[in-house]
This record gives structure tokens, sequence and C-alpha cells, in this order.
């Protein structure tokens, strides 16, 4: 739990983008010096595997690979009267 204590420490003095952008590259090391390295990017292949209607929404089940042979199940939930992709970040 001390882990967990130092870390919200730290995350609660970021106050600007480059505060983040900075903590990104510091957790992206520490992750390389664990893991080693991530695989490369590969296709995802996504699929739509069913769709169940609700009201006022839809549950889309999707599968995809997240690495070749290693395949990431979930759903979506998608609100009716959606017109278009949101792109926030």
């Amino acid at each position: 739990m001390d882990y967990f204590d130092i870390r919200d420490m730290e995350i609660a003095k970021l106050k600007t983008r480059d505060d983040w952008m900075k903590r990104q590259e510091i957790v992206k090391v520490k992750l390389n010096e664990i893991f080693w390295s991530f695989p490369g990017k590969t296709p995802l292949n996504p699929r739509i595997t069913g769709t169940i209607k609700k009201e006022g929404y839809r549950i889309e089940k999707i599968v995809f690979e997240a690495t070749p042979g290693f395949y990431v199940t979930g759903c979506i939930y998608i609100p009716e009267g959606i017109k278009e992709r949101s792109r926030q970040y």
C-alpha cells in the first residue's frame, strides 16, 4: 500500500500537460525496465460479434487481437443519437 500512497502523492503534483507528458515518459521507461520491451504495433483485426438493443442505447460485443493470437473481448455501450465519433484527448 505504501507504493500506492507514493504514486498518489506524485500524481497530485501534476498540474500541466507538460507535467503529465514527463510523467508518461518516466512510466514508459520504468515499464520497459521491468518488462524489457513491449511488442510492436500490429493490426487489431476488430470484429463485432453481436449487438444487443436496449432502450436508449445498444451494446456491441467486440473481439480484437491485442497481439497476434491474443484475443481481447469486451462490450461497447453506445447511446442512441450519436452522429459522429468524438475526438477527446
